[in-house]
């Protein structure tokens, strides 16, 4: 995503994740895996902004372009920092970044 992300600082210490609306209602590895799981290679949050592969596809078709509908659509919400860790090992994040 970018700059203007809804992420929230969690008592000051850490930003709370977050995730489309498919990976926030499956957070566990195994879905996480079956599922898929995108980030913006750019996004260089230790817990970064995340999206399924169905929304990856959906952005894809249009053009890349995070529009109202694409946002409606995957619905992000916040993300409990530990559950994030739990479904979405740092091996996922660093295989997205390189």
């Amino acid at each position: 995503m970018n700059d203007s992300s809804p992420q929230r600082k969690h008592g000051g210490k850490i930003n709370i994740p977050i995730a489309c609306r498919h990976i926030a209602d499956n957070l566990d590895m195994m879905s996480a895996r079956r599922i898929g799981y995108h980030i913006d290679p750019s996004d260089l949050k230790l817990l970064p902004d995340a999206w399924c592969g169905a929304c990856d596809k959906a952005l894809s078709r249009a053009g890349g372009q995070w529009t109202p509908e694409i946002l409606a659509n995957m619905a992000f919400r916040e993300v409990c920092p530990c559950c994030y860790d739990l479904a979405v090992p740092k091996a996922i994040v660093r295989a997205a970044r390189a």
